[in-house]
């Protein structure tokens, strides 16, 4: 005997299979949020483009304290939202970790005439920042 779902059952399921598809995707690749009032390059919403590296450089003996290995970094700038991102991404016990900081700007300083181009250009920038 073939018995017909009730609109609860079939949104029951489809919500079960969301949550288990999420909970892998999370599982795969987890995500710390870290607090922009720590930055020394952003100071009432300006960007001091040449503090970067060393801001990105606490970031990461603060994540090898922490028992992170860092893999990359990445960083936006957008013109459009007025948003700056910093992304640190490492590794801890085989889970990989993107940890980021998003804080709004409003001007920024320092910033070097080849990146403005491309800013004024595209509306926004995203550069890989490698330390040595």
């Amino acid at each position: 005997m073939n018995r017909k779902e009730t609109l609860g059952e079939t949104f029951g399921k489809l919500l079960d299979t969301a949550n288990k598809g999420f909970k892998k995707v999370s599982d795969a690749f987890q995500e710390e949020i870290t607090d922009s009032n720590s930055l020394s390059c952003i100071k009432k919403e300006i960007l001091d483009f040449d503090a970067i590296e060393s801001d990105i450089a606490a970031l990461h003996q603060q994540l090898q304290s922490d028992g992170h290995e860092v893999i990359g970094n990445h960083i936006i700038l957008n013109e459009q939202t007025n948003l700056f991102v910093i992304k640190v991404y490492s590794q801890q016990k085989k889970k990989n970790f993107v940890n980021t900081i998003t804080t709004p700007v409003k001007l920024v300083i320092n910033l070097p005439p080849d990146i403005a181009r491309e800013l004024k250009h595209n509306g926004s920038v995203e550069l890989n920042i490698n330390l040595d």
